[in-house]
């Protein structure tokens, strides 16, 4: 992820720089597949770790949709994100992810959607995904950078699930 910084430097004349820095020092994607259908069927989210936060709001549901990712910046749910880089440095990190498996597609049935990132994406410490907006559901995957996807069934409502970055062993 790259950020445009424009320095305007007064020596007479002015001049402006165009320069590049990186911000994050990491910054993983991970995505949401769901059902096919001729609506939105796609959806991904970015976290990480930077010299300074970063918080990009999430579009808004497609009229009609088969899966939904979004981070939920707790605590305040009535905001989704699709990019939260947090402050560099920290000791423990969590992101609440919402996810609609189902979407608005006409089906009664249960349907499923895939949810993966690349494990090199993912920043220095412990990655574990737990289930439930509060971890209550416990660990489902005890280290990320080892398994890169899991599978996420449910009707048209989200799922809560919650990833923890720890440089411990918490």
């Amino acid at each position: 992820m790259k950020s445009k910084f424009f320095i305007i430097i007064t020596l007479g004349l002015i001049q402006i720089f165009n320069i590049q820095l990186c911000l994050a020092d990491w910054s993983a994607k991970i995505n949401a597949v769901g059902k096919l259908t001729k609506g939105q069927y796609k959806s991904s989210i970015i976290i990480g770790e930077g010299l300074m936060p970063e918080k990009l709001t999430a579009p808004p549901k497609a009229p009609k949709f088969s899966c939904y990712l979004s981070i939920k910046p707790l605590p305040d749910w009535s905001t989704s994100l699709a990019k939260d880089i947090r402050l560099k440095g920290q000791d423990y990190n969590q992101w609440v992810l919402a996810i609609n498996p189902h979407g608005n597609i006409m089906s009664f049935e249960d349907e499923k959607a895939i949810i993966s990132w690349d494990s090199s994406e993912l920043g220095e410490g412990n990655f574990k995904l737990l289930g439930g907006w509060d971890g209550s559901e416990g660990i489902l995957i005890s280290d990320m950078k080892n398994v890169d996807s899991f599978e996420v069934t449910g009707d048209n409502e989200d799922q809560y699930y919650i990833i923890i970055q720890s440089m411990g062993d918490r």
